[in-house]
């Protein structure tokens, strides 16, 4: 359907939106058309994905998710710890770990790992 044969009766949109619409495209060229289209579509789908449509694993069904943290000054525990909170509320079960305290060799027995550093002074890494 093209936009100039749009009108309220046969879309969702009120006859004022239709108009905003036609004025809105009536100015952009094909690429800016484009954008707001796949800017639209993924405005659309934001809400599918916040609603919980995908079945969330029972805690224990899948490996636990390990989240390394490296930090002078407390912020990327930070970050890691609200990391841990949301994926927790997702059902998910979560070990939060500071790198100190982690030992490398552990690695190839994780199955699902996140890694949160935060740099300190001049970009050096935490201690």
């Amino acid at each position: 359907m093209l936009l100039s044969q749009l009108n309220a009766a046969a879309s969702p949109l009120s006859q004022e939106q239709v108009q905003k619409l036609q004025g809105l495209v009536a100015e952009l060229n094909p690429i800016q058309q484009a954008w707001v289209s796949g800017y639209l579509a993924a405005n659309a789908n934001a809400g599918a994905l916040t609603g919980g449509v995908a079945a969330t694993p029972a805690a224990g069904d899948a490996p636990p998710l390990t989240i390394l943290y490296g930090s002078q000054t407390g912020n990327a525990k930070g970050v890691a710890s609200k990391l841990k909170e949301q994926a927790e509320s997702r059902g998910l079960t979560v070990k939060l770990v500071n790198m100190a305290d982690y030992k490398p060799t552990a690695l190839k027995k994780e199955k699902f790992i996140t890694v949160v550093v935060s740099t300190y002074g001049e970009g050096e890494p935490p201690e």
